[in-house]
Formats: structure tokens, sequence, C-alpha cells
């Protein structure tokens, strides 16, 4: 099930992505999509060779600012200024924003990327399925 909106009728989720083709970098994005799978999809292009992993996700009220906060106190860690990538360890955002004491959607959204349809499903089934897995 996909997380609730919220008052204003939009799902401002900020989230936190790894990637196991970039195992020293964390993503901190934001997304209003009703599926957070959705804009993770979305990541997943020719020039990335696995799909991203949602570490964390929550629900907030103004996603810009809380992603701006983050990429400011991240921003000694930053690989590039114009990319959302950060030289960290996922806990160290997600211990953040548990102290915000926001809607942890986490479980919502990796349920949903358990059933999603996209091309990460087909990925995943090709992962478990190769030998030495």
């Amino acid at each position: 099930m996909s997380p609730p909106p919220n008052q204003d009728g939009e799902t401002n989720i900020v989230y936190v992505l790894t990637n196991p083709a970039m195992p020293v970098l964390v993503k901190i994005g934001k997304t209003s999509l009703s599926d957070p799978n959705t804009r993770v999809s979305q990541l997943y292009t020719t020039g990335v060779p696995v799909p991203f992993e949602i570490e964390y996700a929550c629900r907030v009220h103004n996603h810009t600012e809380v992603e701006a906060a983050l990429h400011t106190a991240f921003g000694p860690d930053r690989i590039n200024p114009r990319r959302e990538f950060f030289k960290i360890d996922p806990g160290q955002v997600i211990a953040i924003l548990k102290l915000l004491d926001l809607d942890d959607v986490t479980d919502e959204v990796q349920a949903d990327a358990e059933n999603y349809s996209g091309p990460q499903k087909l990925d995943r089934q090709l992962s478990s399925e190769s030998p030495g897995k």
C-alpha cells in the first residue's frame, strides 16, 4: 500500500537511497509522487548498472525544506554540488530523520517495492536466480 497523502493532498516523501554499484555513496532526495518506488524506478537509467535500494523513507510536511536542510548538513560530504550524492553512511541521515519524529513509511515503501512491476522487479528476479546467490 502506498503512503496516504498529507493534508495538502500530496505525498511528500524524503528518502535515503543506496546502490550496490556505488557502495560508499548515499542519495538524499525527495518526491511528491504517490509511490516512491516510481521515483526509484525513474533513477534506474542506462547509466546505473543496478537499481537503487530504499534505506529509509518518511512523509514530511515540507519535503523541499527537509531535503535542503539535509543537503546543507552533509554539504562537506557532497561529491558534486549538482547531484544529491553524499559520501556518508546512510545511518547518519536516518538518525537525523528519526530525531525529527516524522512519519516513517520505510516498511510500506519496501513492501510496495517487492510488488512493484517496473524494471526493478525483473532485475531482482534475475539477481536472485543468478549463480552464487
